[in-house]
């Protein structure tokens, strides 16, 4: 006890826990963050996990926004295949605005898909999907 007490009133363990903060938030800040999509991709089989207004967060292999003519068939938990178009976004045109397009990349969200068609395979068996659902109808 007297051996724990002498340690954690220590010096180096402050100056330790301080270089592995400073060493964590170098390696966060600096990690490149890249997508496994690029233009060419247009036909796609996602799941969905959150709809807001028109916009649909689509799990494929990576976190897409679908943008969606209407998502009134849409569910979450759904499994779709989804024939679209991959766009960036749009970078903040005024110098020292707000910049979507690096907050989304910072979310790991890379490109919106703009959907051409879909169809419906099948729903998802993921417990939580299936919570988020009912209480997205209840709303």
């Amino acid at each position: 006890m007297q051996k724990l007490r002498i340690i954690l009133k220590s010096k180096y363990l402050l100056i330790f826990l301080v270089i592995i903060s400073l060493f964590r938030l170098f390696f966060f800040i600096t990690k490149e963050r890249n997508s496994i999509y690029n233009d060419s991709f247009n036909s796609f089989t996602c799941i969905v996990t959150k709809i807001s207004n028109n916009n649909v967060y689509l799990d494929c292999q990576e976190t897409l926004i679908g943008d969606f003519s209407s998502t009134d068939n849409l569910e979450i938990g759904q499994i779709l295949k989804i024939d679209g178009v991959l766009s960036e976004f749009d970078s903040n045109s005024n110098f020292n605005l707000f910049n979507y397009r690096e907050y989304m990349n910072n979310n790991n969200i890379f490109y919106r898909l703009k959907v051409n068609s879909f169809k419906v395979v099948g729903t998802s068996k993921d417990l939580i999907l299936n919570i988020r659902n009912l209480i997205y109808k209840r709303i």
